[in-house]
């Protein structure tokens, strides 16, 4: 199985807001969350899509941060691919694309679940046991 690993580009948005719904990670679009939200990302976030014989079978989304870091916004892998090292190719070139991009630092948050945990101390990271996210429309 030969997956590429590339910059996402304006015409993969579709099928990464499919993606996206198909695995819930997306239940209601915000502006945080749109079509346009992820164009606009392709030409200035860190937007990686991992594909299979053209299709979008996984993506990760974040951007770069003050203080040398980068935010990990969405990542996600289709249920019928997992298991088959396609996440840790993502998120391997995603840390490749924020080094190149001058970061020294990853920040993430997730499900607190014993899969996602070992898949994140596989690869490398630490986590807390528990943590808070907050948002406000102001």
């Amino acid at each position: 199985m030969e997956i590429k690993i590339r910059r996402a580009q304006d015409a993969d948005v579709k099928q990464v807001m499919a993606l996206l719904h198909t695995t819930n990670l997306i239940d209601k679009e915000t502006p945080y969350n749109s079509a346009e939200y992820f164009m606009q990302s392709c030409r200035d976030g860190v937007f990686l899509v991992a594909t299979y014989d053209d299709k979008i079978i996984g993506m990760i989304h974040g951007e770069m941060l003050m203080g040398r870091g980068c935010v990990v916004w969405y990542f996600v892998v289709d249920e019928k691919m997992r298991g088959h090292g396609i996440g840790r190719q993502l998120f391997g070139a995603f840390e490749t694309e924020c080094k190149s991009r001058g970061a020294s630092w990853l920040f993430g948050s997730s499900d607190i679940n014993a899969k996602t945990m070992n898949f994140y101390r596989k690869n490398n990271c630490e986590f807390d046991d528990a943590y808070m996210e907050f948002c406000k429309n102001i």
